[in-house]
């Protein structure tokens, strides 16, 4: 879970490593995907180095855990569910058929 202090937000080794694996990325392709070194990755998967609020916040994005921009801020994924901020949910079957 991240965790909060004051104005930094810090990701655990363990939640960075196991969001990558749901990911279904090994170590080289989240690197790639973020643009940094398999080294790195191994780094912040271990402890050896702090992960950053970022590119954890990316990999949820990848994972399909979040949604990018200002104007998704507080929706979520889970699945096939779209969740809104106020708590209200959408499935993938009920936004397809939703009229535009």
């Amino acid at each position: 879970m991240s965790r909060r202090k004051g104005s930094c937000r810090w990701v655990e080794p363990q939640d960075f490593r196991d969001l990558r694996r749901q990911a279904g990325l090994t170590r080289l392709q989240a690197a790639k995907a973020l643009d940094v070194t398999g080294r790195t990755i191994q780094n912040w998967e271990t402890g050896g180095a702090r992960i950053p609020w970022m590119a954890h916040r990316m990999l949820r994005i990848l994972r399909g855990y979040a949604l990018p921009g200002k104007a998704w801020e507080s929706w979520t994924i889970d699945v096939d569910t779209l969740t809104a901020p106020n708590g209200w949910h959408f499935t993938a079957n009920e936004l397809q058929h939703m009229p535009t």
